[in-house]
Parts: structure tokens; C-alpha cells; sequence
């Protein structure tokens, strides 16, 4: 079949046993990643040898591969990762998928023949962002899995960047890229490939509007996502990538889940309809992994999407508890489907753990029951499902397609000119030669000897999709000579096929050109809030130390702006507004009402959230500001920004204070020392989730908290009119009693955040931070706080 007008199957490759499944079930390119700056460092992942070898085989089969180097880079890490992109740049990577913006930059100038793609932890979620990083080198863009089929439809006919989208697998609750949650809670960074999954753990639901308790439950845990049932769709969509989750999956989960998108993708090239998903599809795709079923992701909205009860793959429904023998200590299990020996099952008794088996010959009768010892907790007519299906993994595992490509042969055998062996796949021909044929003195070789030994390409990456031959009739070669002609023609073939590219430039870390500030002064404050009363706490005496206020969009409205602009303005103080941290396709005009009102008021500048509000504003001639979400930590990432005409940029919260003082100070790099810091944005809502949308009530505002099961609370904030969530850390940085620390953090700005605090609360604590600055302790900050990652930093 012709598959040059089907989006690209795109497979994932934890090592080199899961490579091999992809490509063999159908693939058409797989990810990777090597042994540093992947973001699955859990997986087993790929050496140097082996990434070669692993280009090298699906080369050979047609396949393309992609590196993920999708990590945010640390100053200390470049001579490192300057040393790894320079061994791998010329191993004939199909693309290179980032994350950090400082390493795009990085490659573009020292190796320009890397194709660039921006990962899906950069949350683009809108055209400008695709369009705007489209301008900076990047020929492909991973959108962010919180886009609707709609919206997407509606980008492809607004771009001509490749979009690639994710159609299988499991989905984090938080915007990738946009989650500190593991960073803060235990120090293991999601964005540095080490997150620990808090999102899979019970939190508890703190109603603060009707002053209830919801008991813990999975609030956070989003099942996986399933697109068999709408390839077709997402075909029609125009996307150029369809790309499976998996990179910490077996190599049968890859095989069988790859082959079934391959079966659908196939008869959609086809039949130019959708594919048609059997019960066995649905029982097989169940039975490698789900959580709590399967939903269909954000393509059509965001509900049903949410298993309060089990985090883990949750098997396959299989069958009932039919009898207890409690003296006997054994349970007779009857089967809906059949069972076998080797099958891992578990019973959904009345609580988690739940109780699991590995069956044993000896629990399964001929007739299909079975009988397994007894365990406490296990009564009649719980369910039973199947984890592990023996049999299914078995026949996955010895499944060998053996993915070949076809190739044509034309061989010339004449007397006394050297024989001649042309092979052709696709537009690449090659030539070898061999010895002259003699005189048949006997038996001359045949046409059907010649094609006999030319055709053997057993073992190969290869198979013969025809062969011409032209022969005089009296020749005679031996058949030795003729299986060496085509030894040599495979081995030229493949050595021009995966033939290393020749790199000149040199594996060297020059200095960036980044701008940096003199040293001289203390740092002074920037002051995010989100109510009006809280600007209006600021003490008169902590004034000198202020440069600029950033009042959130959302939440502050545009009305009190002529009251802050004229504090501004005797106060020689900016007033710099917040963008919303989403601003989806579905929001636009929402977003550009809100931003066209601030914007009657004249204000110093905006801060935005995402690559997708940084055009929105230079294109209006406005200052720029970023805010948290850009994942700042490395110099050539703040040199971009820096380019790019930014004011001031917010470095990332998971930089500690060694780390801090590598960047050497760059101009308009700001920390931040106080506050709940913001540690997930989501499209979901917990109250939604736990009580109904109440979209009516609360709007912008903490109306609820998460309890973890330390007790901590977790406050919740709802965007109602963008529809997205943000949840906080339990405690705010507190460094108000640490003066030798703030006076000289190697920043210009220090940003303060005030997220639901009182007047008075503000003011205690603005007072605190302009004496610290002075050079003087304060100790009345809140009764419970973190420092943040300053002192300890994160793997």
C-alpha cells in the first residue's frame, strides 16, 4: 500500500528490544533516548553503541528515528551535553526533540543539520506559539495533549509547521512542562526526566465555600488515552506525526499497541474511512495497559477522563469470585474468559491492595475454572481481573515480521567483460563488479542459477522485488563468486544508506554574548498580586525597594488600573500586567477582549506565560516580561529571551543558589523569594471533578484545597473563564529572615507572589523583605514555610 499520504506511525523505543518490536509491528519512526538529557531517565534507554546501532537497523528498514533530548539543561551541564550532541550528531537522527529553548539555540549554531522539534513539554497550545517557534528553526511542534480535535483542525489549515500529536498512552494531569509537583514534594524534576508521579497518589478535597471534606480518592490520575476508535480523524486533521506514550513500556506493549494503530492507519489508506474497532481490539489494547479503562484524551472535551480509584494498569474484567472454602483456605474463581497458567490476576476486594496471583498449572481445570489459596478480604461475587495474560505476551514476544525493504536487481554476465550487479531501492541505485564470466567448458549457468544466488537476502534487511538478468548463453561463473557479487552489493547498499555524516565543526562550548548586571547593588522587588486590596497594602516605606508591579489579568480587573498607573507614576514604579497562564484556540477572543482593555490604559508592559503570548505582545510594541513556565536555567537560554527584546525574565524556581550564581547575573533575570509557588496548571478542575462544575461561583479565586496524605493542603485555584486549574505548593517561600541571602542573589529582580494572603498579611511581609535588603533579620514570617529549592536544588 502507499502510504506517503497517512500521517507518520510514531513508536516509542525505552531500548533496543522495544525498538526492534515497534519497527517489526509497523511503524513508521520511533523516539528515543540516550543515557543523559532524556526525559524518561527511567527507561532503559540507549549508549552511544547502541543508539548507532539502533539508527542503523531502522535505516536499513526504512524507519526513521528521533532523539529526545528534551530536558532543561543546568549551566554546568554544557561541556557534557556539548560532548554528547557532537557523538551523535552524525549518526543520521531524523530530528531531535527539545525542550530547552537555550539548546535549540545551542544546535542551530553549531549544528545546523539537526532538524529541530519542540516537544510537548513546551505546552504550545495555540498558532502563534507553532509560528513562533517556526521563526526560531523548529520544522516540527508536539502539541500539547490538552487540544481539542477541533482546535487542531483548525491550526493545521493555519500552518505549514509539521504537528505531531500524541494519539496512545498514559497523560499527565498537569500542562507538560509545566509541573513542579515532583520537583517540590521530593526534589525529583519532571523536567529533568526523574518525575516521581505524585499525580498517581489519594488526595483529600477541602471544600472552603460549603466548609466539607471529600474523603482521598485519585483526583489526579487520568486514565490513559485510546484514538483507535478516531484515527480516521485525526487522518483527516492533516497532523504529519501520530505518536504512541510508551518510552517505560515493554517491548510487547509497543508491539501490540503499535501493530493495532498500523492495522487502523492501513485501512484508513485504504478504504479512505475509519477503521472499525472490534471487541478484540478494545480486550487486547485493555489487557496490555489502562488505568480505570480508557478515555479519548482531550479531542472532544475533558470528561469522563478521571479514576478516583486505582493509579495502576487495572488489568482486564475476566471473571467473578464464585465460592469462598474458607476452611479448605481456598477460592474458586469462574472464568468469563478463558485463564492459563502463567496469567497474573487480581480481586477487586473492598479496598486496595487488592490481592494478586500468578497462576499456576495446578489452579486451572481442563473445563476453564480455577482455584486459588485464599486471601483475607476475598469474597463471593467480587471481580476479578486479568493483569498479565500470559499467552498474549507470549505470542507478541514470538512474533517476528521481520521488516525487510524491497529492492530490484539487474545483472549483466558477458564474456569477457567484468560481470555487473545494479541494485535499486526507491531513488538510490548502486553498481559493483566482479571478474569476467569464461567459456562454458561443461554445463553453462543458467538464468534461474544466477537469479537462485542473487535472491538470497535471508538474513538481510532486504528482499528482491524483482531482477532482470543478461547473460550470454555459453557462460560459466561459479556460484561462490556470484553469492561474494552479492554480498558486496548489500554491504555497499547499506553502507550508503547509513553512511555517518562528516561533521567540521568542533564539540566546543564558546561563551554566549548574554548580558549581565553590575554587581554592586542589592536586587529590588517585584510585586505579583491578585487583588486590588493587596496593592493597595503596600507600606510607604517599602516603596524605594520596588521596580515593578505585576497585578494578574484575571483577577485584578482593568478598572483599577488608572489608580495603580498613578501610584506608578509618582512612585517611579512599572505596572506590568499577568497574561492568563492558557490561553487555548477556544479562548482567543476571550484572551485578546481582556488584553485590548488593559491595553486602553497604557500600562509599562506585559508578562506572559507561554511561547504562544510572546508575538501577542512585541507585535503590539509593548515591553515583555516572562513569567514562570519557560523553564529558564541555563545562560544561552537566557541570552534567546535577552535577543528576543525581553525585559525581564522569571528563572526557573528549581535552580538553587550555586546554580543561580553560574549564570554570572544576567540582565533582567529575576527570582522568585516568596510564595505559593504555582506547581501544576491543568486543564482539569478538582472541584469539578470531585462536586460538578461550579463555574458560576468563586471564579479566580483559592475556593478549595487538596490534602495530601501528610495532611498538607494544597491550595486550588480555578480560571473559570479560560477554563484551566492551578494548584500551589502547601507552603510559600519564606527568605524574609535571610539578609546575606537576598541582598545578594546574583539577580536584578526579586518577585514576590501573593496568592490569596490578606492586606495586612502583604504588609508584614513586604516590610519584612525591604529590612532583609537593608541587611536586617526579620522574624515574623508565616508559622509554616519552604525555602524552596535554594538550598538543595534538584537531580
Amino acid at each position: 500500500m502507499n502510504r506517503e499520504w497517512l500521517p507518520e506511525l510514531l513508536s516509542p523505543a525505552g531500548d533496543m528490544d522495544c525498538l526492534k518490536a515497534a519497527v517489526d509491528a509497523g511503524c513508521d519512526a520511533v523516539y528515543l533516548g540516550g543515557s543523559q538529557f532524556n526525559a524518561r531517565q527511567g527507561a532503559g534507554n540507549f549508549s552511544a553503541e547502541e543508539m548507532e546501532a539502533a539508527v542503523r537497523y531502522c535505516t536499513l528498514r526504512g524507519v526513521k528515528a528521533y532523539l529526545t533530548l528534551n530536558t532543561l539543561i543546568k549551566e554546568r551541564e554544557w561541556e557534557q551535553l556539548a560532548a554528547f550532541v557532537a557523538e551523535i550528531a552524525g549518526m543520521g537522527f531524523s530530528g531531535v526533540i527539545l525542550q530547552d529553548l537555550g539548546v535549540a539555540m545551542y544546535l542551530r549554531r553549531h549544528f545546523p543539520m539537526l532538524e529541530l522539534h519542540a516537544s510537548t513539554q513546551m505546552s504550545v497550545h495555540d498558532q502563534a506559539g507553532v509560528e513562533f517557534l517556526n521563526t526560531q528553526g523548529f520544522q516540527r511542534v508536539v502539541l500539547a495533549r490538552e487540544m481539542t480535535l477541533d482546535e487542531i483542525r483548525t491550526l493545521r489549515a493555519q500552518t505549514s509547521t509539521e504537528l505531531e500529536v500524541f494519539i496512545h498512552g498514559a497523560l499527565c494531569y498537569c500542562y507538560s512542562g509545566r509541573c513542579l509537583m515532583s520537583s517540590l514534594i521530593g526534589g525529583r524534576s519532571g523536567n529533568r526526566g526523574r518525575c516521581a508521579q505524585p499525580c498517581r497518589l489519594p488526595y483529600g478535597y477541602v471544600d472552603v465555600q460549603k466548609n466539607e471534606i471529600e474523603e482521598p480518592a485519585y483526583r489526579l490520575n487520568l486514565k490513559d488515552m485510546c484514538s483507535l476508535d478516531f484515527v480516521g480523524d485525526l487522518v483527516a486533521s492533516g497532523v504529519h506525526s501520530l505518536k504512541i506514550e510508551g518510552r517505560l513500556k515493554s517491548p510487547a506493549y509497543v508491539a501490540g499497541v503499535t501493530e493495532l494503530y498500523r492495522r487502523a492507519l492501513d485501512y484508513c489508506g485504504e478504504h479512505h474511512r475509519s477503521y472499525v474497532v472490534t471487541a478484540g481490539d478494545r480486550e487486547r489494547l485493555q489487557q496490555l495497559y489502562n488505568r480505570g479503562g480508557f478515555s479519548k484524551g482531550y479531542y472532544f472535551g475533558k470528561e469522563g477522563m478521571i479514576d478516583l480509584e486505582n493509579p495502576k494498569h487495572s488489568g482486564l474484567l475476566v471473571g467473578t469470585v464464585a465460592k469462598v472454602r474458607g476452611r479448605e483456605g481456598l477460592c474458586q474463581i469462574m472464568p468469563l474468559r478463558p485463564l492459563h497458567p502463567g496469567d497474573v490476576i487480581e480481586i477487586r476486594t473492598k479496598k486496595p491492595p487488592y490481592p494478586s496471583y500468578q497462576l499456576r498449572p495446578e489452579n486451572v481445570s481442563e473445563v476453564g475454572a480455577c482455584c486459588i489459596p485464599l486471601k483475607a478480604g476475598v469474597e463471593k461475587d467480587q471481580q476479578v481481573f486479568r493483569l498479565t495474560d500470559a499467552q498474549l505476551l507470549h505470542a507478541l514476544r514470538e512474533k517476528k515480521t521481520s521488516r525487510r525493504l524491497g529492492v530490484s536487481m539487474r545483472a549483466v554476465l558477458k564474456k569477457g567483460i567484468p560481470m555487473e550487479l545494479t541494485v535499486t531501492l526507491r531513488q538510490l541505485t548502486i553498481t559493483v563488479w566482479g571478474a569476467a564470466p569464461a567459456k562454458a567448458e561443461k554445463q553453462p549457468i543458467t538464468e534461474d542459477d544466477v537469479h537462485r544466488s542473487l535472491s538470497k537476502l535471508g538474513d538481510t534487511a532486504f528482499y528482491l522485488d524483482g531482477m532482470s538478468v543478461e547473460m550470454d548463453s555459453d557462460v560459466f561463473v561459479p556460484v561462490a563468486v556470484l553469492n561474494q557479487l552479492r554480498r558486496d552489493a548489500v554491504e555497499k547498499l547499506e553502507s550508503q544508506l547509513t553512511a555517518r555524516k562528516t561533521l567540521s565543526l568542533e564539540a566546543t562550548v564558546k561563551p554566549v554574548a548574554v548580558r549581565t548586571s553590575p554587581e554592586a547593588h542589592p536586587p529590588f522587588l517585584e510585586i505579583e498580586f491578585s487583588r486590588v486590596e493587596q496593592f493597595r497594602a503596600i507600606p510607604p516605606e517599602c516603596i524605594p525597594w520596588i521596580r515593578r508591579i505585576f497585578p494578574r489579568m484575571e483577577r485584578v480587573m482593568p478598572e483599577a488600573a488608572a489608580e495603580m498607573l498613578a501610584w506608578g507614576q509618582t512612585n517611579q514604579v512599572e505596572i506590568c500586567p499577568v497574561l492568563p497562564a492558557v490561553s487555548q484556540q477556544r479562548n482567543r477572543d476571550a484572551m485578546r477582549t481582556l488584553l485590548r482593555r488593559w491595553m486602553d490604559v497604557c500600562v509599562q508592559g506585559y508578562a506572559v506565560c507561554h511561547v504562544g503570548q510572546v508575538n501577542l505582545i512585541l507585535d503590539r510594541n509593548q515591553p515583555l516580561h516572562l513569567n514562570l513556565g519557560f523553564g529558564i536555567l541555563n545562560k544561552e537560554h537566557a541570552c534567546f529571551w535577552q535577543r528576543q527584546g525581553a525585559v525581564s525574565f522569571l528563572l526557573s524556581p528549581e535552580l538553587n543558589l550555586r546554580e543561580l550564581r553560574d549564570l554570572g547575573r544576567p540582565e533582567g533575570a529575576s527570582a522568585l523569594v516568596y510564595g505559593h509557588i504555582p506547581i501544576m496548571v491543568t486543564e482539569q478542575c478538582p472541584g469539578r471533578d470531585a462536586s460538578g462544575c461550579r463555574a458560576e461561583t468563586g471564579a479566580g479565586t483559592v475556593s478549595a484545597y487538596l490534602k495530601d496524605r501528610k495532611g498538607a493542603q494544597l491550595p486550588v485555584e480555578r480560571h473559570c473563564r479560560f477554563c484551566y486549574s492551578t494548584i500551589y505548593s502547601s507552603e510559600p517561600i519564606w527568605l524574609g529572615d535571610k539578609p546575606e541571602v537576598l541582598r545578594h542573589l546574583p539577580v536584578d529582580g526579586l518577585r514576590m507572589f501573593f496568592l490569596e494572603e490578606a492586606p495586612e498579611e502583604v504588609s508584614r511581609t513586604l516590610t519584612a523583605y525591604a529590612h532583609a535588603l537593608e541587611g536586617k533579620a526579620a522574624h515574623n514570617g508565616p508559622s509554616s514555610y519552604t525555602r524552596g529549592h535554594f538550598f538543595r536544588g534538584v537531580e
